[in-house]
């Protein structure tokens, strides 16, 4: 098929998705910022009675809630956007060790050790190592923060002749089999009491979700309420 005279490039096409994305996230950020900002000044410009104090709480508890959810917003808005993912060779045992690494104190606040075993040879994959640690980040973190105080957490990675594995296990207060059809849609929350009293973003599964299938491989979850869950995400050695 041969493209039309006027036909745009791709690459162009990419840069104009990229402009748009850093532009709208640059404008997001400054406006929290200034409602955050406004939000200070008042509670410091004077006494004020009970009924603007409880409207600056709930400004000021909005405000924390985007400063959350901005980030990964963004980042799900390029990974939808469809720009293309950095493409090099991955260790995802390397990636996942500085995933253990980096949430050393949040699980240590939690008294949860995070054991990472590898089985060995593990081949390489090709695809976004930042975007993958991302993800692996998303899921490890959600392990820690929904599982009990002095529990364990356990990242196993294998590999075979098709993919590389990597399956993180918890011993949380699980999903029930309702919402397992569901944790990946953007913004879900359980109506579980116990997750709700938890503080994120609403997209972190999503967001990893996306990850992993820009990568072309596959995230799935099995849990028991009560028991923990285990989330397995596969990318394929060779993307199709």
């Amino acid at each position: 098929m041969i493209a039309p005279d006027n036909a745009i490039p791709v690459e162009s096409l990419n840069r104009c998705r990229e402009e748009f994305i850093e532009i709208l996230s640059h404008v997001l950020r400054n406006q929290v910022a200034a409602m955050g900002g406004y939000a200070d000044l008042v509670a410091t410009s004077g006494e004020l009675n009970a009924d603007q104090t409880l409207f600056l709480e709930r400004v000021q508890a909005g405000t924390d809630r985007l400063n959350r959810m901005l980030p990964a917003l963004i980042d799900l808005m390029w990974i939808e956007a469809g720009i293309p993912l950095r493409q090099q060779s991955v260790a995802l045992d390397q990636v996942a060790a500085e995933v253990v690494a980096d949430l050393e104190i949040l699980a240590a606040s939690r008294n949860i050790q995070i054991r990472l075993a590898v089985a060995e040879p593990l081949p390489d994959i090709r695809g976004d190592a930042a975007r993958l640690k991302q993800a692996l980040t998303e899921i490890v973190r959600n392990a820690c923060v929904y599982s009990p105080l002095e529990s364990s957490v356990s990242v196993e990675i294998w590999g075979d002749q098709k993919a590389v594995y990597c399956a993180i296990a918890d011993q949380g207060i699980g999903i029930n089999a309702l919402d397992q059809d569901l944790i990946f849609d953007r913004l879900y929350r359980s109506a579980d009491q116990r997750v709700r009293e938890i503080q994120g973003s609403g997209l972190g599964l999503t967001l990893a979700n996306r990850i992993v299938r820009a990568h072309h491989g596959e995230l799935k979850v099995v849990s028991q309420l009560d028991q923990g869950s285990i989330f397995t995400l596969a990318i394929p050695i060779t993307a199709p």
